[in-house]
């Protein structure tokens, strides 16, 4: 994993984890899921799918209003986004 970024610098989350192809596959599945069934099974209260939408577009904005979608609900939201199964 990356080293965190020093003061001023620009880095997305998503280039820490995913792939661009892992992460617009990882949002098209998101899409074409109806029973959302994440959302009901996050012991966090949150809406993975929300957040999950909200960073479609893939502009540094998306990401952001996602992650804020995020630490509304949850402080430690990056923590348990990185141990939370994506397989339900």
């Amino acid at each position: 994993m990356a080293a965190p970024p020093d003061r001023g610098t620009h880095v997305n989350a998503h280039d820490l984890f995913l792939t661009d192809a892992q992460l617009h596959a990882e949002l098209d599945r998101c899409v074409y899921c109806e029973e959302k069934p994440c959302t009901e099974a996050c012991p966090a209260d949150c809406s993975p799918a929300d957040f999950i939408m909200a960073a479609r577009g893939g502009r540094p904005e998306d990401f952001a209003r996602s992650a804020a979608m995020i630490i509304r609900k949850n402080p430690l939201g990056g923590v348990c986004g990185a141990v939370c199964p994506d397989t339900l």
